[in-house]
């Protein structure tokens, strides 16, 4: 009796030391993969790779997605109305951008690609392209249109020169400015009418003149 009675404090004390090395040992066990967690969190992955992210605002509405297929790739933001904002394209054949209002309506594109770059302006009336500049290795043109998609007015500029064309709502050149022939009208059928110089010769010399230019040039429409 006296045995166990000295016996069951060491029992109880040993209980309690095994309790705390629970305690301790549970601890640890947390404190570790907590740390593991944090440690994980902290890391930023290198690369992230998919063929499409898509963008949504707050409310859970497509914003803009960037993505990329067999041939091309880009990027599409769209206006609070999901309506296109802004296009951006690379593709083999060329790279393009494109600029919308906030309804959706093309106002602006660029393209390039190995041989040439364009800029267009478009009409928000008609939704065509109402002033182009173009560059390209044969040479340098602007050109404004009328609401019909029409060219009225052309500047050009090349190797050999530079050039100013109006035309009329048919197309036709009415009247053209080059740095070698100088300023040059033409009637509604596009024929020569006049040109710099052209009043110093006699009625004689100007029609023989104007003759031998119908006949070497065709009218320019």
């Amino acid at each position: 009796m006296t045995e166990l009675k000295e016996l069951l404090p060491r029992v109880e004390k040993l209980e309690r030391s095994n309790k705390m090395l629970r305690v301790l040992l549970t601890v640890s066990v947390l404190t570790a993969g907590l740390l593991v967690v944090m440690g994980s969190a902290g890391q930023n992955p290198s690369v992230l790779q998919a063929q499409k992210f898509v963008l949504i605002d707050a409310a859970g509405h497509e914003r803009g997605s960037l993505f990329t297929t067999g041939t091309s790739s880009g990027l599409v933001l769209y206006n609070p109305d999901s309506s296109r904002a802004a296009v951006f394209i690379a593709s083999a054949s060329g790279n393009s951008a494109m600029f919308m209002d906030h309804k959706g309506n093309a106002r602006a594109a660029i393209y390039v690609n190995d041989d040439e770059s364009n800029l267009a302006v478009f009409d928000l009336k008609t939704k065509q392209p109402k002033i182009e500049l173009k560059n390209a290795a044969q040479g340098s043109a602007l050109v404004f249109r009328d609401d019909n998609g029409t060219d009225r007015v052309s500047v050009g500029f090349a190797p050999s020169g530079g050039a100013v064309l109006l035309n009329d709502a048919n197309s036709t050149t009415r009247t053209a400015l080059d740095t070698e022939a100088g300023l040059t009208t033409f009637d509604a059928e596009g024929s020569f009418r006049w040109m710099a110089g052209f009043d110093a010769f006699d009625k004689d010399a100007q029609k023989r003149l104007r003759d031998a230019i119908q006949k070497s040039t065709p009218p320019i429409k």
